[in-house]
C-alpha cells in the first residue's frame, strides 16, 4: 500500500510517492552517497527563504554559500533536510 500525490508545476510534474505497507528502513542518503539524488528549488532570494525556513524549525547543513563551479557560478545555494531526513537544495542564480 502506498499514498501517492501528482503536482503539476508550471510544464513541470512531480510525483511523491509515501510507502505505507510494508515500510521502509529509514536510510537517509548525504549528497555525497553513489546513487543520490536530490530536488534543488530555484529561488529569487535565498537568503529570505532560508531565514523564513530556518524559523518554520528547517534543519538546514549551512547558511546559503557562493556557487563556485556548475551552472549557476556566482549564485548562491544550500542544502537542507525534509522531516525524513532527505537532502534538498535551493539555488539562487546571480549573472
Amino acid at each position: 500500500r502506498f499514498r501517492i500525490v501528482h503536482l503539476d508545476l508550471k510544464g513541470n510534474h512531480l510525483e511523491l510517492i509515501e510507502y505505507l505497507s510494508p515500510r521502509g528502513k529509514e536510510l537517509p542518503p548525504r549528497p555525497c552517497d553513489v546513487g543520490s539524488a536530490h530536488l534543488c528549488f530555484l529561488v529569487k532570494d535565498i537568503r529570505g527563504a532560508y531565514e523564513q525556513l530556518s524559523r518554520a524549525g528547517v534543519r538546514f547543513v549551512s547558511p546559503p554559500v557562493r556557487k563556485h563551479a556548475g551552472p549557476y557560478t556566482r549564485g548562491w545555494g544550500v542544502y537542507f533536510f525534509d522531516p525524513d531526513g532527505i537532502p534538498l537544495e535551493m539555488t539562487e542564480r546571480r549573472k
